[in-house]
């Protein structure tokens, strides 16, 4: 993508206008800061996953700089870029990580960040309040906008997606339902799937965030839309990931699966077409779930299906590729990670970067489902 940056930031530094603080932080950067080529592409990469714990995005600044160094520099530089305005940074205990305290990243318009400070309830923030959460978010929604549209992204998806991303996070802080499980989890599964390929030198290519793909398929008396939470190429491989935190029903997941199967009816080059990927030779649907028990019923309702094309998809559980634990059970935490601590006798960061090769990706066969690699 071409480079970019907002209207007021030069090539390469970003000098806030507005405040951006929290009281458990230090106070905004009063200086300058460079950004350099890795603050870019892993900027990219939280834009496309949409929202993303600390441990996401060292993984994503890691596999843009495949170094031997620790990543505890990684980790102070994504607090200097979010002091500094860069992207929004909220703090809280997320559930679907055990309870663990996490720092969530995105971009969005600034109206989280700003009403998170607030320290209260969104539906008790005043009107009069909201009016100034407003007035102080609208350079940093500009920002956003610049930025991201001139890293080459449609302006009308960046607009949707901080949107989107924005409610998530109000709706988060505030302890209501909300998106934000969905897309964390999702960020552990790109995060690890991005590094994998890329320390191995497969092209990561032709990525589309949720909202920005749709598959458009045959399904009984009428088309049925199909959108994957994101889908990307690795080298001449197309995978349309399918997060999965385990609150889909039946109903919805056998949907989900017959409308794919529709589609690879149609054959890979109307899915080729669709995606812009005249390269790819093969695709897959990969089910990304959050607990055994939906893996289960993933694969329960798979083998229900006489369809050849069940072939094409394949499930992992977070337990087997995750930011949270290893597969041998060695929690995964931020400090490990910063320090590539040893857990189940390898280094943490190579334990990651080969689960793409590790055999936990669930195929059907004739005889049930086996485990292989992702790009065996």
């Amino acid at each position: 993508m071409t480079s970019g940056v907002p209207s007021d930031l030069t090539t390469a530094s970003v000098c806030p206008k507005t405040k951006i603080s929290s009281s458990r932080f230090r106070e905004p950067l009063d200086r300058r800061l460079v950004l350099r080529e890795e603050d870019h592409r892993a900027a990219e990469d939280l834009f496309l996953a949409g929202i993303a714990d600390t441990k996401a995005m060292l993984l994503f600044r890691k596999s843009h700089k495949l170094t031997d160094r620790l990543l505890a520099h990684d980790a102070r530089r994504l607090t200097d870029l979010w002091r500094a305005g860069f992207f929004t940074r909220i703090d809280q205990k997320l559930a679907l990580l055990k309870g663990s305290t996490v720092r969530l990243y995105a971009f969005e318009t600034g109206k989280a960040q700003l009403a998170y400070e607030t320290r209260t309830h969104h539906l008790k923030i005043t009107d009069a309040e909201w009016e100034r959460i407003q007035k102080e978010a609208s350079p940093l929604r500009r920002n956003a906008l610049e930025y991201l549209a001139g890293r080459g992204f449609p302006v009308e998806l960046v607009e949707s997606r901080i949107e989107s991303n924005a409610d998530a996070l109000i709706r988060f802080y505030s302890g209501e339902p909300s998106q934000v499980p969905h897309r964390v989890l999702g960020s552990h599964a790109l995060a690890i799937l991005w590094y994998g390929a890329r320390a191995r030198g497969i092209p990561v290519t032709h990525r589309r965030p949720d909202g920005d793909l749709v598959f458009t398929a045959k399904f009984e008396n009428g088309d049925m839309k199909i959108k994957p939470d994101c889908f990307f190429c690795l080298g001449s491989t197309g995978i349309a990931l399918e997060t999965e935190t385990g609150s889909a029903g039946r109903a919805k997941v056998t949907n989900k699966i017959k409308a794919y199967l529709a589609l690879f009816k149609d054959g890979l080059a109307k899915i080729k077409a669709c995606t812009d990927a005249p390269e790819m030779t093969a695709f897959c649907v990969l089910f990304y779930t959050g607990t055994h028990a939906h893996a289960r019923l993933i694969e329960d309702l798979l083998s229900a299906e006489k369809d050849a094309g069940t072939r094409f998809f394949r499930v992992v559980t977070a337990a087997n590729m995750g930011l949270d634990r290893t597969a041998g059970g060695a929690e995964i935490t931020r400090e490990g990670l910063t320090t590539n601590a040893v857990l189940d006798g390898l280094p943490v960061v190579t334990y990651l970067r080969d689960r793409i090769d590790a055999n936990i990706f669930r195929q059907k066969a004739a005889n049930g489902f086996h485990a292989f690699p992702l790009l065996g």
